[in-house]
């Protein structure tokens, strides 16, 4: 008997994916539109795909394959609708290395880093210690052991756990991690690639790195492997950024599996550095491919039976939780309403089911067409800041943020806003404050020069 179902799921992903790829080949970079769609299919279509077989096709797993798979379709008709009249003969949006020009002294990008740091920092001087720091302590006082690394991690966050102690903006100060850190990060690997500079730019990348990952978390990391991505499509070409691109995911993956290994979610007592090193790899493809699917899936038996519709009250929870609180963050509700754990665990709905959970099918339809729009129009904004280096630092902070909407809420977007926005006022308050200060020395250098020549 043919599977329906499966072959829609299917041809909504052959579909995405092909128009994400023919993106990639018209501009010859990694945009918002074409990121999302592959984004989509790779960090929760194939999720759902996976669970649909495991709850054997029950339901609630046919209902959240097929809604997931025509929101999918619904971003890529509106984001071509989108790009058909904003953008009738596609051109490539790459941009020579050479081209790409500083706008504000170097000085300055040094400055606004180091605020960037500073606020990281602070996170951690008001939570008492550094996760990734007491996990190392302890496996080299106590050796490897179950949530080596885990509990330390949630250890920190009031919203999974209840003896936490609150930080103060919790959610402004981590946005500030993930996005400033990242934007900081290319700034200084534009430095090192125009060959200036490179010890102290060798220093700041490596120390961005450190702080990007010093909760014991990987989704920092992969935001900044993405990020880094999306900045060497622009600047380099198809052939050299292929070579690029397959190291960054080698040492990405690497990486991430190392963390994940580290973290030791588990209860089993793991021997051996082999046996560890298999459980970070196979915990981080399940964690990419398939662990975040599982509470999305369970929810649509949930919702409209057991719950009723939300209509937009999750986003106003997400909102929330950047202001002081705590106020309730709703990957915690939604994992308590799903998974029935109050405390231990966030379950963030990806895109698509935060739309169906709030406002049904016609709405996920609609807000997936709406966005794809957005993301179409987003492709043609953008490209026109790629000249300068903050202004491809933001582009490809939001083609990152673009690519990982799919496995979050749309609120999600508001941090690299916010951190932008910031950093933008910090460099015209800074290109200010040189100019005030060049004012008031000039007259004195006159002088002085006069002086010279009498």
């Amino acid at each position: 008997m043919i599977d329906l179902l499966l072959l829609t799921a299917l041809a909504t992903m052959a579909a995405a994916l092909g128009v994400g790829w023919l993106r990639w080949r018209q501009t010859g970079v990694i945009t918002p539109f074409g990121g999302f769609l592959v984004g989509s299919v790779f960090f929760v279509q194939l999720g759902f795909l996976y669970f649909y077989f495991v709850y054997e096709k029950a339901t609630f797993a046919q209902d959240a394959l097929l809604t997931i798979s025509l929101g999918i379709l619904s971003a890529t008709v509106g984001g071509l609708v989108g790009l058909f009249f904003l953008e009738p003969s596609p051109k490539k949006y790459q941009i020579p290395f050479q081209q790409v020009r500083w706008a504000y002294p170097f000085q300055v990008y040094i400055f606004v880093a180091i605020i960037l740091l500073s606020l990281t920092v602070l996170y951690f001087v008001l939570l008492g210690y550094v996760p990734l720091l007491m996990g190392l302590e302890t496996l080299l006082t106590e050796g490897f052991g179950s949530q080596l690394l885990q509990k330390p991690r949630t250890m920190r966050d009031i919203y999974i756990n209840p003896d936490a102690a609150y930080i103060p903006l919790q959610g402004l100060l981590e946005a500030f991690r993930f996005v400033g850190l990242s934007m900081a990060a290319i700034w200084f690997v534009h430095r090192f690639r125009e060959g200036k500079q490179r010890l102290l730019s060798v220093f700041m990348v490596a120390f961005c790195l450190f702080w990007l990952v010093s909760t014991g978390q990987r989704w920092p990391l992969l935001h900044f492997l993405i990020n880094l991505s999306v900045y060497f499509s622009f600047t380099t070409s198809h052939y050299h950024f292929r070579r690029i691109a397959s190291r960054i995911v080698l040492w990405g993956f690497v990486s991430g599996a190392v963390i994940s290994a580290l973290q030791a979610r588990t209860n089993e007592v793991l021997i051996g550095l082999l046996e560890i090193a298999f459980f970070g790899v196979a915990n981080l493809a399940d964690r990419i491919l398939f662990g975040n699917a599982i509470a999305p899936v369970l929810s649509f038996q949930l919702f409209p039976y057991e719950y009723n519709w939300l209509w937009g009250q999750s986003y106003l929870q997400n909102l929330l939780s950047y202001l002081p609180g705590p106020y309730p963050s709703f990957p915690v509700t939604f994992n308590y309403m799903v998974m029935r754990e109050q405390v231990g665990f966030t379950a963030p709905p990806d895109f698509y089911t935060e739309a169906y959970v709030n406002f049904g099918l016609i709405g996920t339809l609609i807000m997936s067409f709406l966005f794809g729009v957005l993301l179409a129009m987003l492709d043609k904004v953008l490209i026109r800041y790629r000249n300068t280096v903050i202004g491809l630092s933001g582009l490809s902070v939001v083609t990152t943020y673009a690519i990982l909407t799919p496995t979050n809420s749309l609120t999600f977007n508001i941090r690299p806003l916010i951190v932008m926005g910031l950093v933008i006022i910090c460099f015209l308050s800074l290109k200010s404050i040189n100019r005030s200060i060049s004012c008031l020395t000039l007259p004195f250098t006159k002088r002085s020069r006069q002086l010279e020549a009498s």
